[in-house]
């Protein structure tokens, strides 16, 4: 084989070598970013899941006081007033 061949031959390799390492390079960033990705989404489902808790709580119908009130005439003050 002549020179310019085997020059040819040993410039394509190293190319092939230095794609390689970008293609793993780039699936390592992109395991990672998957990785931080997953780990936001679980964020916002627990803080979803909390958000959706307390406003069902909110709204959810409270529990009626046993105590009746006193009926007032429209001109008698209110009873705390009494005092």
């Amino acid at each position: 084989m002549s020179a310019r061949i085997t020059d040819g031959i040993t410039a394509t390799m190293i190319g092939i070598t230095q794609v390689m390492d970008d293609v793993t390079q780039l699936r390592n960033e992109i395991r990672q970013d998957l990785a931080a990705l997953s780990d936001e989404v679980a964020t916002l489902r627990r803080h979803m899941t909390e958000r959706s808790t307390s406003m069902q709580a909110r709204d959810a119908p409270q529990p009626r006081s046993h105590q009746t009130e006193t009926p007032r005439t429209p001109s008698s003050p209110p009873p705390e007033t009494l005092t």
